[in-house]
């Protein structure tokens, strides 16, 4: 081969290497481009995960005095466990001499499926009130709740149990109590604290 074809040859190698160099180059930016696109689309796409209202944030101490006609410096206020999308809780406690753990739970209780059950809250209502409740102690037999007039669209309640439960849009609140014997304190403690919570929103 002379010098002239050599030089040629070598002119042509260095442009198609040079040519496939950016091709590459090309591609790889293409390929990071869409990678990115993708993974923001992903984070974009994440559905975004929303705490529950604090179930206690329209009831005060002295509510809470008022309905058991106590001094509202005996009254004391507790969060439960962190906040979360599918429970939050909150106690009101009292020293009493005769009932050890006297108290007043209240919960909201938020759809665990979202995605897959729109109707979950007020599902959960009529649950309670055909299927009931089972206990580990006692499966076999139900633990049923009947509905409580004067306290929204969807309320039931047991007074065994100490348990009400209303609905407010997708959430479920729970108001149930502890050393207390007299059912219509009960009610009162039910309907008193569903209107309280229901009339905030």
């Amino acid at each position: 081969m002379n010098i002239r074809g050599f030089f040629m040859l070598s002119v042509s190698i260095v442009w198609i290497c040079f040519f496939t160099a950016c091709r590459q180059d090309g591609k790889n930016s293409t390929n990071e481009a869409t990678t990115t696109d993708a993974v923001e689309e992903v984070k974009n796409s994440t559905p975004v995960k929303t705490t529950l209202p604090d179930p206690c944030a329209a009831v005060s101490k002295a509510d809470i005095a008022r309905l058991l006609s106590k001094s509202e410096d005996k009254i004391t206020y507790k969060s439960g466990s962190s906040p979360s999308s599918t429970t939050r809780s909150c106690f009101y406690r009292w020293t009493d001499a005769t009932i050890p753990n006297a108290a007043i739970l209240l919960q909201a209780l938020g759809n665990p499926v979202p995605d897959e059950f729109t109707g979950w809250a007020a599902a959960f209502i009529e649950n309670k009130k055909s299927n009931g409740e089972r206990l580990l102690s006692d499966p076999d037999t139900p633990i049923k709740y009947v509905t409580l007039k004067g306290v929204g669209d969807h309320t039931c309640y047991n007074l065994k149990e100490s348990k009400c439960y209303f609905r407010l849009g997708d959430i479920v609140y729970l108001v149930a109590t502890n050393g207390i014997d007299d059912d219509d304190v009960k009610m009162s403690i039910f309907r008193t604290l569903g209107n309280i919570i229901l009339d905030s929103k």
